[in-house]
């Protein structure tokens, strides 16, 4: 990990160990940044949906400036939104601060599917895989 994206860690003591380990918001970034060993997007997704009562609304949004990427912070304010449509607890403000982060250039919700199907104005996010599919399982 470059020394840049070393953030949003504490030290804890475990037996007689001392490790690193993310805050919840740094891990929930994390794992939309690497999602494809994460289990997809979808199960990102749903890490999300059962994280949104105890994460950090500033501290999500401290870290996703910090990390200073358009697609991520694009990403998760889609994936964030879409729960919000599907009757999860996400934080209007929370959007609407997310939404200050979009940038100019539109990018796949995930990019190793070439596909088309959906295009979010709002987000600038080719829908191009279903990030809510377990919840119609």
């Amino acid at each position: 990990v470059s020394q840049s994206k070393f953030f949003g860690v504490e030290r804890i003591k475990y037996s007689d160990f001392f490790l690193n380990v993310s805050d919840k918001e740094k891990t929930i970034i994390d794992c939309l940044k690497r999602y494809d060993i994460c289990g997809g997007v979808d199960e990102v997704a749903r890490t999300i949906s059962n994280a949104l009562e105890y994460i950090d609304k500033k501290k999500l949004l401290k870290h996703l400036k910090r990390f200073s990427s358009q697609p991520l912070s694009q990403r998760m304010g889609f994936i964030m939104d879409r729960l919000s449509q599907n009757e999860f607890d996400v934080d209007k403000g929370l959007l609407k601060d997310m939404e200050k982060m979009v940038g100019e250039n539109s990018y796949y919700l995930d990019p190793k599917v070439k596909d088309k199907d959906r295009y979010s104005k709002r987000w600038k996010i080719i829908e191009n895989v279903n990030p809510i599919s377990w919840l119609h399982v």
